[in-house]
């Protein structure tokens, strides 16, 4: 479910997330340059240097914020 979340908010950047063996994420751009992402403070760093310009968290969030992560309920 994070996978999903986060390619949505990646996809503005030209760039997709996908799970890499549970314990990292792969970080690649439409043209094929790859990153292994180790956690989510190293997202942000990486995802700068692969879409050459700084990423937003925030302003994302406002933008994508209501993503549907999961129709459980607690």
């Amino acid at each position: 479910m994070r996978v999903a979340y986060l390619n949505r908010l990646v996809k503005a950047y030209s760039c997709t997330l996908a799970d890499w063996h549970g314990s990292a994420y792969l970080l690649s751009t439409f043209t094929g340059k790859t990153e292994l992402v180790n956690d989510m403070s190293d997202l942000w760093r990486k995802l700068e240097v692969l879409a050459g310009r700084v990423p937003d968290p925030l302003a994302l969030r406002e933008e994508y914020g209501n993503i549907k992560v999961s129709d459980e309920t607690s």
